[in-house]
């Protein structure tokens, strides 16, 4: 389990990455781990969601490719000023994102485990 929680903390700490450097900096950040799955829910007020959030979410939705994040795991983190979407895409099963009529954001991902 240990491998598993350095997971989640790459994937949050570049998601927590992302958004800071959108100027989104008033998060709340909630972890839940279920017996199959792992969520991770990031919410902010924002006047709109960002730019590319289209595509960052076409992205996170690729099949998870768990033969390669053990090798991709290592890359999360090491361009602080650059999004590594691709590579945190190896990682995730799922991710959606909502914008309620308070303008607060709500960003979803979610991991399979693997000892489900």
């Amino acid at each position: 389990m240990p491998q598993e929680k350095k997971k989640i903390k790459l994937i949050v700490s570049e998601l927590l990455d992302y958004f800071l450097n959108q100027n989104i900096d008033n998060l709340n950040i909630t972890i839940q781990k279920q017996p199959t799955q792992i969520n991770i829910t990031l919410s902010a007020p924002v006047q709109q969601l960002p730019a590319d959030m289209d595509e960052i979410l076409n992205k996170l939705n690729t099949p998870r490719q768990p033969e390669m994040e053990d090798y991709y795991e290592d890359l999360l983190g090491l361009r602080e000023h650059r999004f590594d979407v691709e590579v945190l895409a190896t990682m995730v099963d799922a991710a959606e994102v909502t914008l309620d009529d308070n303008s607060i954001m709500t960003f979803s991902i979610v991991r399979l485990s693997k000892d489900k």
